[in-house]
């Protein structure tokens, strides 16, 4: 009788963990999701902070004026300092 209650009791349990391993793993996704959502939001008017940030630095890149680069301007003998960026 006693070891018959015992295997019960670690059924039930078993099962508990189970329940509380699937709610923490939806909770767990729910979170990551509204983080990607606010990170990667590709909206115009409230752009999130990775897409805001990429397009900063695809900006930068773009101001870049290749024919001012040092190693160019030696290298094919144009004299003088480049020209200010706008």
């Amino acid at each position: 009788m006693q070891r018959y209650l015992g295997d019960r009791t670690r059924r039930a349990n078993s099962g508990q963990i189970i329940v509380e391993y699937v709610l923490l793993l939806i909770i767990s996704v729910a979170i990551s999701t509204l983080f990607i959502k606010q990170l990667t939001s590709r909206d115009p008017d409230n752009a999130g902070v990775l897409t805001a940030k990429w397009k900063q630095i695809l900006t930068e890149i773009a101001k870049d004026n290749p024919d001012c680069s040092p190693t160019y301007r030696s290298t094919r003998g144009i004299p003088g300092a480049c020209p200010p960026r706008p």
